[in-house]
């Protein structure tokens, strides 16, 4: 889990260790004392650092991370070895020796396979073969849902899934990766073993919502890791995250109009909507100028809620009180840089101005920490305008422009 780091003393011979996540959800960590700390108190973290020194377990790397951070863990931890003796050896010979490694899969259901139950076998192997009893109409050795399978395969595997128990090609049990979240609507789906907390709560909630769609209510069964550190501060959070689960959603979450997605994104809606609006904050330099009461400010900021209402549903109040307290804000900030005869500006990239918007990641900060990934997503753009002529027909014309300045 990622948040900030916070020392608690110690306790029983430990350091007490906390990492409170951005929705001030705690996880508890003991370091023994012995150990080198790598992270000191107010430090931020992502999911997966390490806190102090000392060996990693690759399961967790596995969990947490995913197979290829682990198959580059495997590969630095070898080449740290050949270091220190001076050796230099290539990181495609480790590579296709941990690949080679990862390639076993652990038979735990044969159906009509000619596997032995705890048989380890080569993936391509245990693919062959159940692509065989597929085509024959068989029962694979274990019915799975991954992204490695074609369209086709995991199609079949929905429509026996779909099927009513009791019919010839019913299945009733699956495996399936983090895929399931996104792509699964099998009203049959009742029962549910989630492996490991997954990395973020939204993921969590898309996959569990998943089951208990049709006439028979859903049960999730989560199955935690006794040796996992973040499976073991979930374990102790149970009953008070999932009684309040949908206050955690990752702000990475694509529903609309949620506490988290407002307060990454609402205040540049607003931004937007005024500089485009009013003449007078058009500037870049004119963020200082920005008064609640104006006339073309008000006018602005009702449109906007206007037009929240029509789309945000049951949080349209949440919004428009969202909206008034980020207008009470940018007021203030401008007062407090007028007292201080400091200029305010949208954006900046010396220290000459305080900064409305600031990076994201901090580098620069400002009043409101904002995203800018649409030009992560298409530097640049071709643009449609229509222009009409008195008398003629509307025809269009190009026009280049970036995606971010749209």
């Amino acid at each position: 889990i990622g948040g900030v780091v916070k020392f608690k003393g110690i306790s029983k011979g430990k350091r007490a260790i906390s990492v409170v996540d951005p929705f001030d959800n705690e996880y508890k960590h003991a370091v023994p004392m012995g150990k080198h700390l790598l992270v000191r108190d107010g430090d931020t973290v992502e999911a997966g650092e390490l806190l102090c020194d000392g060996g990693i377990d690759p399961h967790d790397i596995l969990q947490i991370l995913g197979e290829n951070e682990l198959q580059r863990y495997l590969v630095n931890e070898i080449q740290e070895v050949y270091r220190l003796q001076g050796v230099k050896i290539n990181d495609k010979h480790i590579g296709v020796i941990i690949r080679q490694m990862m390639k076993k899969i652990e038979i735990v259901g044969v159906g009509d396979t000619n596997f032995i139950y705890g048989q380890q076998v080569d993936r391509h192997t245990f693919n062959e073969e159940n692509r065989k009893v597929n085509r024959e109409g068989g029962q694979p050795a274990v019915a799975q849902l991954t992204s490695r399978s074609s369209a086709a395969e995991n199609a079949r595997t929905f429509d026996r899934l779909a099927a009513r128990r009791g019919a010839p090609d019913c299945l009733d049990a699956v495996l399936a990766t983090n895929m399931l979240s996104v792509g699964v609507d099998v009203d049959r789906l009742a029962a549910m073993i989630v492996n490991g907390q997954p990395l973020t709560t939204a993921e969590y909630i898309q996959a569990s919502s998943r089951i208990g769609r049709g006439d028979v209510p859903g049960l999730v069964f989560a199955n935690y890791y006794r040796h996992q550190a973040r499976s073991l501060s979930h374990y102790e959070n149970f009953r008070p995250y999932h009684e309040s689960f949908y206050h955690f959603v990752e702000p990475t979450s694509v529903t609309p109009f949620t506490y988290q997605v407002r307060k990454r994104a609402l205040h540049a809606a607003l931004v937007i909507a005024l500089r485009h609006g009013c003449d007078d904050l058009t500037a870049n330099a004119a963020a200082g100028r920005f008064r609640q009461d104006g006339a073309q400010v008000q006018a602005v900021v009702e449109a906007l809620k206007r037009r929240c209402r029509r789309a945000a549903g049951d949080a349209a109040n949440d919004t428009a009180h969202h909206l008034d307290r980020l207008v009470d804000e940018w007021h203030d900030e401008a007062l407090r840089c007028d007292r201080e005869n400091r200029g305010l500006h949208y954006h900046c990239r010396d220290e000459s101005a305080d900064r409305l918007l600031g990076a994201f990641d901090g580098a620069r900060p400002g009043r409101w920490r904002t995203l800018n990934s649409m030009r992560n997503i298409e530097d640049t753009a071709l643009l449609s305008v229509k222009q009409r002529d008195a008398g003629r027909r509307d025809r269009p014309r190009r026009a280049p422009g970036s995606a971010g300045e749209a």
